[in-house]
């Protein structure tokens, strides 16, 4: 799963402890939260993880998320809530029209090619080398030094593929935004791309690599800072 606060490990552990049934263990691709909360002790096999430090690194996944949640969205669109159906069956509800589903629809040839790629390589990778053990916190180290450059630092045909996704949310009234805002003429309107959900993508791609250098530098910097500062600076800035 890719979760950021836990709150699905947080449900079926207490679920488990209802039904007294042991609870499951959760793998995510990163915990990473700006306030104080305690995350579930049997969180493992965690990619990220801020109990382990709020580093760049540690963080990882987190500056990456757009994009990996972009390429893995289920196709049925967003899921707006549940209703109880026959039998007492929880059933979702799906947004299926407007424009963020428009949005959607277009970005899921592509979507699904990076799919079928990643599940490509996973099966020639498992036939081409044996499974050894091997020592988990430099595989870990590797995998978030991967999404650190993919983070901040993607290329050319990473960024292409960004253009060509979108993240949307229920709240979606227009349509859904693409990863990798197309630049617009002048400073405003370089700087109106900054809403691109993927800003690594968009500075790397109408900044070059200073940019992308000085962007990766100031999130590795306001990362040190304490749970909570990050939203107040934001709050202090927009006044919203």
């Amino acid at each position: 799963d890719i979760g950021w606060r836990g709150s699905l490990q947080k449900i079926l552990a207490s679920e488990s402890r209802t039904w007294n049934l042991p609870a499951p263990r959760g793998y995510y691709f990163g915990l990473w939260n700006e306030d104080s909360r305690s995350f579930p002790e049997n969180a493992t096999g965690l990619v990220t993880d801020q109990r382990r430090g709020r580093s760049l690194m540690e963080g990882s996944a987190w500056h990456a998320a757009f994009l990996l949640e972009a390429v893995c969205r289920a196709c049925h669109g967003i899921v707006a809530g549940f209703i109880e159906g026959e039998g007492g069956r929880i059933q979702p509800i799906h947004v299926v029209d407007g424009g963020s589903r428009e949005s959607e629809r277009e970005s899921e040839r592509t979507q699904s090619g990076i799919r079928n790629g990643a599940l490509a390589y996973a099966r020639w990778y498992s036939r081409t080398y044996p499974i050894t053990v091997t020592d988990e916190n430099s595989l870990r180290r590797a995998a978030q030094r991967r999404l650190v450059r993919l983070a901040f630092f993607p290329t050319e045909n990473e960024r292409e593929m960004g253009r060509l996704l979108v993240h949307s949310e229920p709240t979606s009234d227009g349509s859904a935004l693409q990863l990798v805002a197309n630049s617009e003429s002048g400073l405003k309107g370089w700087i109106a791309g900054l809403r691109s959900p993927w800003k690594g993508g968009y500075l790397r791609t109408n900044g070059g690599a200073i940019a992308s250098g000085i962007y990766c530098a100031v999130e590795g910097l306001v990362s040190q800072l304490p749970p909570g500062t990050k939203p107040a600076i934001r709050r202090l800035i927009i006044r919203d």
